[in-house]
């Protein structure tokens, strides 16, 4: 989606922020489901208020609240507008870049715990 963006510039796409958001997951499912794609243990384990805490959360979470970061709870698919097509759901992207999901899970050991940085968006959605 970035890539469109960049090539058709600013005269169609200035000052516009988009959403890719057409699956609704948490860590645990998000987890389920790289699992089943790439046959590997893969674990979500939640942090810790102090964990948040020490990430800046706080912070984050009071620009929640006094609605600085409102949109942060949005829900919103710009991909068929963006690209004209409709979005990827979270696993069929993960089926599409399994190679690199297993990359990723070979590099960790058997048992992962997952990251949300470490996974790939994809280069089409």
């Amino acid at each position: 989606m970035a890539a469109a963006v960049v090539n058709e510039g600013p005269e169609k796409h200035k000052e516009r922020d988009y959403w890719r958001s057409v699956d609704v997951l948490d860590g645990s499912e998000v987890a389920s489901i790289l699992s089943e794609t790439t046959g590997q243990s893969i674990t979500f384990s939640a942090k810790t208020h102090e964990d948040f805490k020490t990430l800046g959360g706080t912070e984050f979470m009071r620009q929640v609240a006094n609605g600085q970061m409102g949109y942060i709870g949005t829900i919103r698919d710009d991909v068929p507008y963006v690209l004209g097509r409709p979005a990827l759901k979270f696993r069929e992207c993960a089926t599409e870049n399994k190679e690199k999901f297993v990359e990723i899970v070979s590099k960790q050991g058997v048992d992962v715990e997952l990251s949300l940085s470490a996974i790939p968006t994809g280069q089409n959605n």
